[in-house]
């Protein structure tokens, strides 16, 4: 439907680039390794960047992400699929994607 992916290495400032995703509206980071996800928002921390999804698995790894910026985290795969459907669903009715 014109959505556009890129596979590759999430915390790589070279994927992040090609993606363009700081001027992405939302980037879904599927990387278990916690500090990728601290470099992938560090890069991305903007008042007008993307809507950043990801994952965690301990309680406080969701705390860090949460302040770095991920406006949603959950730690549990089935969550995160629901998490995701809803979160889609969300921005295609608002933006008309």
């Amino acid at each position: 439907r014109g959505i556009e992916s890129i596979c590759g290495e999430g915390s790589d400032p070279a994927i992040l680039e090609a993606t363009r995703a700081a001027r992405a509206r939302a980037v879904v980071s599927t990387m278990r390794r916690v500090a990728d996800n601290v470099r992938l928002l560090r890069r991305l921390s903007a008042d007008d960047g993307p809507l950043v999804i990801v994952r965690a698995f301990f309680d406080e790894d969701t705390r860090r992400l949460s302040r770095l910026g991920a406006e949603v985290v959950y730690t549990h795969a089935d969550e995160l699929d629901g998490a995701l459907r809803r979160r889609y669903a969300r921005l295609r009715r608002e933006h008309r994607v």
